[in-house]
């Protein structure tokens, strides 16, 4: 009989996926690439989202779809905590490609082995991020996942010692499965429209107010006619008003520009034709803008903390990013050594091998359904 894994994407409600949620569908696409998989695989998703759009799944014998009217926080919330751990005991495996087990799940689904994906430990490095209840609910799901879990796959291996430290779990309950952009690799990309690039939501912990203000200074002492175009909503505490000011302030209205969300293909001509990725966050559980950069030749300015060195290697340059005169320096550096830094980005981009995070995924899964 086959084994039944039944995935999570109950957070994963809306159809404007960022780093969580490209993770989640990157490593589908892979994973469901296997037509001789030994397990049914049931996926339950808000109905508020065309799941098969936006994370490409195609229902078959072994793949299904159980869309579940839970359209809001609250409802959701209510559906993964009440209802889902009595859905549970007809599965063998429970995933969930973000952060969040259903607290019963160990009493009710008993014999469930539970796999949660935990991409960082944000709020207990940089508590700004969130609302001061907002947060101290994070760092306590954090910390319960965790412990509940029979293993944790996270990002990076700076996240790995982040979980191993905070939550005080062993060594080999956590599998760091990288985020990976699969191949086609453009690396003899050589388009550069003068322009920086930054993909993100733009909310406290991405460093949004000293990124401004690096480039400005790099604008300033340079007179370079470079451009800074920044990718993603206006989210969290932040208002596209404030965040106008704060460009309005230090004269680069001409210069910044704030695209929004765009489509996947905007994205990857943005991509094809910036000069370099900028990723200033104060912390990360990886960066997955910056390996989308090195897929298309671009060399990436990234902060000196959290993962975000793990993920650039040579192929970057790195800066303190609450310093503006580092920034300026970092982003003018870029430009100077452009070629040097992109002769580095095949060697950084084979560590992250789509093959090789696919295979220590299944791996992980199949160990505890043995």
């Amino acid at each position: 009989m086959k084994r039944k894994i039944l995935v999570d994407l109950l957070n994963l409600a809306t159809p404007e996926i960022a780093g969580v949620g490209a993770f989640a569908r990157s490593l589908f696409e892979l994973w469901l690439e296997d037509k001789n998989l030994p397990y049914t695989i049931v996926f339950y998703a808000s109905a508020a989202v065309d799941v098969e759009k936006v994370f490409r799944l195609k229902p078959s014998a072994n793949i299904q779809i159980r869309n579940v009217n839970a359209k809001n926080v609250l409802s959701r919330f209510l559906y993964q905590q009440i209802l889902l751990p009595f859905r549970l005991r007809k599965y063998d495996l429970y995933f969930n490609p973000t952060l969040g087990i259903p607290f019963l799940a160990r009493i009710i689904a008993l014999n469930v082995k539970l796999v949660v994906t935990i991409h960082d430990m944000i709020p207990f490095f940089f508590p700004k991020k969130y609302s001061r209840l907002r947060g101290t609910l994070v760092k306590a799901m954090s910390l319960y996942a965790a412990r509940a879990a029979h293993k944790v796959i996270t990002v990076s291996q700076n996240s790995k010692n982040d979980i191993i430290a905070l939550a005080s779990v062993p060594h080999d309950k956590v599998t760091v499965v990288y985020n990976f952009i699969s191949p086609p690799y453009y690396l003899s990309n050589e388009a550069d429209n003068k322009f920086f690039l930054c993909i993100s939501t733009l909310e406290p912990g991405k460093n949004v107010e000293n990124t401004i203000l690096g480039f400005a200074e790099f604008i300033r002492r340079t007179k370079a006619p470079y451009k800074f175009y920044w990718v993603g909503r206006v989210g969290w505490v932040y208002t596209q008003e404030y965040v106008e000011q704060l460009v309005k302030k230090e004269n680069l209205e001409n210069h910044f520009v704030l695209t929004g969300y765009v489509t996947e293909e905007k994205k990857k001509e943005l991509l094809r034709t910036c000069t370099a990725i900028v990723y200033l966050s104060h912390y990360e559980g990886f960066g997955l803008p910056v390996l989308e950069g090195m897929a298309y030749n671009k060399a990436a300015i990234v902060s000196n903390n959290s993962s975000l060195p793990e993920v650039v290697g040579e192929a970057g340059v790195v800066c303190d990013a609450v310093d503006i005169k580092s920034i300026s320096e970092a982003l003018r550096d870029a430009v100077a050594n452009r070629h040097d830094l992109e002769k580095k980005i095949p060697a950084q981009l084979a560590k992250f091998s789509p093959n090789v995070q696919i295979e220590l995924f299944n791996r992980t899964l199949q160990e505890l359904l043995r």
